[in-house]
């Protein structure tokens, strides 16, 4: 039976950031808030950062600051489109694609 992603996130992890996801009229908070409640498991250090830069910027610093631990970021949902879709409005967003690109291009710090 295939996993849900709530499920992935309960069996697999460890550590977890969640984002900003937001369709239609939804506020920023909503979709992640959702995400946290199926977050169960006290062993899973698990949190949310709103803006979606700050989110990759942390999840893959993270990751590579750690390279003994093999983590993988999952990042999903806006790819290399140009926008992020709040309250009803397209606010610009460089992508998804052009972010990671950046921060695996920066030296470690």
């Amino acid at each position: 039976m295939p996993l849900t992603l709530h499920a992935a996130i309960r069996l697999l992890s460890d550590h977890d950031l969640l984002s900003k996801v937001v369709r239609g009229t939804g506020l920023a908070q909503d979709i992640p808030d959702d995400m946290m409640r199926h977050v169960t498991d006290p062993h899973v250090d698990a949190g949310i950062i709103v803006d979606r830069v700050e989110a990759l910027t942390a999840a893959i610093g993270d990751a590579r600051r750690h390279p003994e631990r093999h983590d993988i970021v999952l990042v999903i949902g806006k790819g290399h489109e140009r926008w992020i879709k709040d309250r009803n409005r397209h606010m610009p967003y460089e992508g998804d694609d052009k972010v990671v690109a950046r921060l695996l291009s920066e030296p470690l710090e």
